[in-house]
């Protein structure tokens, strides 16, 4: 009977362990941080962590209870990201933008474009991966509980306010 209480345990935490360490799927745009604080809290969180990790803050608006953060550059990719949030009582989200330089290219033709959303695409040192990476680590260092948002959940969600 130890025996099998113990390996009740043992797989009980290998569990929480395997979804607190979960990765954000392939595709994922936004982040739905939880917790417990009043969204004026949520707001001095948000300004006081995008000031402490090298962001300036572009606009803010207290009515409205949104975040945007300036550009920031990322070495690794050469590119730029600015982080934009939506603060209410018990999360936050956030989405955000990458800026390349290069533009974009489809078949022989190269266009500019000012940006794209971030999305967790791309190989590891490009300017998607590194400027989601920016983004989710801010949302790791505002704590609480996080959801990733993906262009299919989304869709499934159409009727829940707190995804838009």
């Amino acid at each position: 009977m130890k025996t099998y209480s113990t390996l009740i345990l043992i797989i009980f935490l290998l569990n929480v362990f395997c979804i607190s360490a979960q990765e954000p799927p392939k595709g994922t745009y936004k982040i739905i941080i939880k917790n417990n604080l009043t969204k004026d809290d949520n707001f001095l969180k948000v300004g006081q962590t995008l000031i402490e990790n090298d962001f300036q803050i572009a606009n803010k608006d207290k009515e409205f209870y949104t975040i945007g953060s300036g550009k920031k550059h990322i070495n690794k990719s050469d590119c730029d990201c600015s982080l934009d949030f939506v603060i209410k009582d018990s999360c936050i989200i956030v989405t955000g933008k990458v800026y390349s330089p290069l533009g974009a290219q489809s078949g022989m033709f190269t266009y500019k474009v000012d940006f794209f959303r971030i999305e967790n695409k791309g190989i590891k040192s490009s300017g998607y991966r590194e400027s989601f990476t920016e983004m989710l680590n801010i949302a790791k260092l505002l704590g609480g509980e996080l959801e990733y948002i993906t262009d299919i959940k989304q869709r499934r969600a159409e009727n829940d306010d707190i995804y838009y």
